[in-house]
């Protein structure tokens, strides 16, 4: 019929545990949400398209800033075909270049290395070797 104390405190203490429990699980949840780590690990395209556009983003911002602060370069350097006239790129065309390019190389590096990893999985029906 009625609760003796003892019933009420074992309710309690089961209750705080159960919870205890669960805040642990949240703050777990929290910590992976906001560790840069985990997240580049579960969505590694998205990190990199993020990358990607970061450096698109400054190398374009650093193209404009030159072009700003140097008025009498720009014909040259927006002249269609200015390299098939014998001029060698300057170094912010290279530097930017060589951003464009190494950013294309790690996305292709992440998508071989999803590639191999499902080819290896499906053809030998085991999970990766540890690296």
């Amino acid at each position: 019929m009625g609760k003796t104390a003892n019933d009420i405190q074992r309710e309690i203490t089961e209750i705080r545990a159960e919870t205890d429990d669960v805040l642990a699980v949240l703050e777990v949840r929290v910590r992976e949400m906001f560790n840069l780590r985990s997240q580049a690990r579960r969505h590694p395209l998205v990190i990199s398209g993020l990358g990607f556009g970061l450096v698109s983003g400054l190398s374009l911002l650093a193209y404009a800033l030159f072009l700003r602060s140097h008025p009498t370069a720009s014909p040259s350097l927006h002249r269609a075909g200015s390299f098939h006239t014998g001029e060698q790129p300057g170094i912010l065309k290279r530097a930017l270049w060589a951003a464009f390019a190494s950013s294309v190389a790690a996305v292709g590096s992440i998508l071989a290395k999803r590639l191999a990893a499902g080819v290896w999985m499906k053809a030998s029906k085991e999970l990766l070797p540890s690296t």
